[in-house]
């Protein structure tokens, strides 16, 4: 089971309808090749949603390795390959292949079995966190892992050093980041607002861009990058002759690491989703969350443990103007107008900045996902071998 002593880790992940759960994956695959050396396969249910993220690999599905990992597809498990390794991590409580779980089931050594969860900022992670269940079909317990802010939670999932990449890229001479810009058909604003928007399809969009305008009323221009359909859709229909002000740019998908720097590009950013809020909260700019909606409202509360934990700081004015424009955005009940939360947050535009700046880099002095992860499977191993 053992390759010359490195740790054998399959993930198991299940692209649903956006692309979130495999960025997450994909990420923390990556991370634990790279950062601690261990022989990593994601395994991903469909193909051609993981290319639109994953460009390396080929139309037809095939075992590739990228960047140190090995991508198969699920339809290929097999029991007849080891599939299981050391440390079995299901993405997002996805349900494993009957392969997996028939091999999971003979194994005497079992690996340790990890429920991958979703993030989350309520107070209830830590009572949670890191407890198992046995499941007497495969004669074994199943770990639950959740991501969170809390020190007895998952933490959240960041790369060694990516906050010196970000203030090397900060620093860097502005005809580098032209160029990197140019190659996704933008330019570097030299004054206004550049905003950088990737939301979901129920946005209150139109109500958005018209803050965003009023707000540029004097000589200021605004550019807009719009990132995926639901955002690029939203603005299909605009007559952008009538703002000549305002510059619309719709990306493609870009590979996750020239993500981030279009973040760090940006001056204020409008992101979705989990993989997107933890990369928003690296990037040290001020940042607007849009959450992922769940039935029966259940993300409310999800939305609210969050921004209750990252304003705590924040001045009292910033923390209310900061929390109503996510009410809104996300269209809670009984939150104010968009616009005017919106004027009341960037009244405080440098206080918003210099907060986002400071929070991000208390953020990172917790243990990332990844150590937690590691740290969590080697005490599960001394447990089992004493």
């Amino acid at each position: 089971m053992q390759d010359e002593g490195r740790k054998i880790v399959h993930i198991y992940c299940t692209i649903i309808d956006n692309y979130g759960d495999v960025g997450v994956c994909w990420r923390l695959a990556r991370q634990l090749a790279h950062e601690y050396a261990c022989v990593v396969t994601l395994w991903v249910d469909d193909w051609s949603a993981a290319r639109q993220l994953i460009a390396e690999l080929p139309i037809v599905p095939a075992k590739t390795v990228v960047m140190g990992v090995t991508i198969d597809a699920w339809a290929h498990v097999t029991v007849q390959v080891d599939c299981i390794g050391d440390v079995l991590i299901e993405g997002f409580a996805c349900t494993l292949p009957t392969a997996t779980l028939a091999q999971l089931a003979a194994r005497t050594r079992k690996p340790i079995w990890l429920n991958l969860d979703y993030f989350s900022a309520e107070a209830w992670v830590p009572s949670f966190h890191a407890q198992s269940g046995y499941d007497a079909v495969v004669a074994t317990r199943r770990w639950f892992f959740f991501p969170g802010v809390h020190e007895h939670s998952g933490g959240i999932l960041h790369e060694a050093g990516l906050l010196v990449q970000r203030n090397q890229w900060l620093a860097q001479s502005p005809a580098i980041t032209t160029t990197f810009l140019a190659r996704w058909g933008l330019g570097l604003a030299q004054t206004g607002l550049t905003v950088l928007c990737f939301a979901y399809q129920h946005a209150p969009y139109v109500e958005w861009f018209d803050a965003l305008t009023d707000l540029v009323h004097s000589p200021q221009p605004l550019t807009l990058w719009l990132c995926g359909q639901y955002s690029q859709a939203a603005f299909m229909l605009v007559d952008k002759q009538a703002y000549p002000k305002v510059t619309f740019c719709s990306l493609p998908f870009v590979p996750q690491a020239d993500f981030d720097r279009l973040l760090w590009c940006a001056d204020v950013l409008w992101v979705r989703g989990e993989d997107s809020l933890a990369r928003a909260l690296w990037s040290g700019k001020p940042f607007i969350w849009h959450i992922y909606a769940q039935a029966d409202a259940a993300h409310h509360a999800k939305l609210l443990a969050w921004l209750a934990h990252y304003t705590q700081p924040f001045p009292k004015s910033l923390r209310a103007a900061y929390i109503d424009v996510h009410l809104a955005w996300n269209g809670l009940p009984n939150a104010p107008a968009f616009g005017m939360a919106w004027r009341c947050l960037m009244q405080q535009w440098q206080a918003w900045r210099d907060h986002s700046h400071r929070r991000s880099d208390e953020y990172a002095k917790m243990l990332d996902l990844a150590q937690r992860l590691m740290e969590f499977t080697r005490f599960r191993e001394i447990s089992q071998n004493n």
